[in-house]
Formats: C-alpha cells, sequence, structure tokens
C-alpha cells in the first residue's frame, strides 16, 4: 500500500510539471526534469537503503505511466536526472546553484533535511521546488519558502496526533503521562516536529516538557 501511495504522489508531481510545460503536440521531443533525490544502491543494506529503493521503483513506475501514456504527452518522452548528492545539504545547495544557471524548476527533494536549505537557496535564485516527501512545519512558512511547493502534508497533523494521545492517557490514567521527555534527531525534522509539539503542549495543562534533548544520528 504504500509504495502504491507514493507511485501516485510521484505520478502527480509529474503531472502537475507536465501541465506547466505546454508541450507542443506535434513535435517530437525529449524533455529532462532535474531532481534531487536518492540514488539507486543495495536495498538490503539497511531500513533506510530499503525504503529509499521502494521511492526509486514508485519514481521509475510513474515515469513509464507519463511516457507510455500517448495522451498526456504525445510524441515526447519524459527524462529525469537525479544529482547525486547523497542527499548532503551542502552538496544539494550547491546543486541548486548550479542548476540556477539553466533551470526554474527542481523536483523530488524528499527529505527536509535538504529541502530546508535548499528551499532557501532556490527562492534567492528563483528555482521553484517541488517535493513529495518533506513534511517539516518550517516549509509551510510561504514568506522563507516562496518557491517551494509540496505534495505532502506539514508533519503538524503528527504533532496533534502525539499531543492528542498523550492528553488522553493523561485524563484515563490516574498516574503518568502528565510529564513527558522529548527526544529528537538534530535535523530539520526532528527540530521542527519537537517545536512544535512543545508549542501546541504548552496549551495543555494537564501536560508538562520536563526536558527535551537531541541527539546526532549516524
Amino acid at each position: 500500500f504504500l509504495p502504491c501511495m507514493r507511485v501516485l504522489s510521484i505520478a502527480i508531481a509529474i503531472t502537475l510539471v507536465l501541465l506547466s510545460l505546454e508541450v507542443c503536440a506535434g513535435a517530437p521531443a525529449d524533455f529532462t526534469l532535474q531532481a534531487i533525490d536518492w540514488v539507486l544502491s543495495d536495498p538490503f543494506a539497511s531500513i533506510e537503503t530499503f525504503t529509499q529503493t521502494q521511492l526509486i521503483i514508485a519514481r521509475n513506475l510513474a515515469l513509464a505511466d507519463v511516457n507510455n501514456d500517448p495522451d498526456i504527452l504525445p510524441q515526447t518522452e519524459l527524462l529525469i536526472e537525479v544529482a547525486d548528492v547523497a542527499l548532503s545539504p551542502t552538496a544539494a545547495v550547491e546543486k541548486i546553484i548550479e542548476l540556477s544557471e539553466q533551470e526554474t524548476l527542481v523536483i523530488g527533494n524528499p527529505i527536509s533535511l535538504t529541502s530546508v536549505p535548499t528551499g532557501i537557496v532556490a527562492s534567492v535564485y528563483g528555482i521553484s521546488q517541488l517535493s513529495y516527501a518533506s513534511t517539516s512545519p518550517l516549509l509551510s512558512n510561504k514568506r522563507n519558502y516562496p518557491h517551494f511547493t509540496r505534495l505532502t502534508p506539514s508533519s503538524v497533523g503528527q504533532v496533534h496526533a502525539i499531543a492528542g494521545t498523550i492528553q488522553h492517557y493523561s485524563e484515563i490514567q490516574r498516574f503518568g503521562w502528565n510529564d513527558i521527555a522529548i527526544i529528537s534527531t538534530v535535523d530539520e525534522y526532528g527540530t521542527g516536529l519537537s517545536t512544535e509539539l512543545i508549542n501546541v503542549v504548552d496549551n495543555i495543562q494537564a501536560i508538562n516538557v520536563k526536558t527535551y534533548r537531541q541527539y546526532l544520528s549516524t
């Protein structure tokens, strides 16, 4: 089910791009989309690479669906050129600057770790970004990210679900669930999610955040 949903998300992303291309149906052509995304590696090396492989397969299936349907893009083949930046924020930012010389749109951006810094840089260089998986609440700020669009909701929904669960158990149990500790990774996703959770819980009198700690993920 999850891979199918990812296929749908990426297919929608590509379709949205196609709507803006205004490709002439009578002239055969190739069009290459630039992407900051995962590249194929050993799918069984870890849970992370297995998930990445699912996304890569979904991306390829969506691309095949578009190219095999003559009603979507007649006589035109859509290609995706993926930047092999190993999802390094520094490398991703450098790639955005490099692409700014010729491109006005970059797709992919699957995680907030790279979407947050590249989103700032892209706004300076006038590059639009379309993401299918970045969920950081920071990216909802249109003042800082005027050219960033995503097809997945912000993780604010996760925050309210977590806060609601904690509040539920604080009300039905006599002890526990009133004092909580928050542990997160030191990245845009973990920091954004934790900060939003602290703000939401601050308005719930029955719950107290006793401590907040972050750790470096390897």
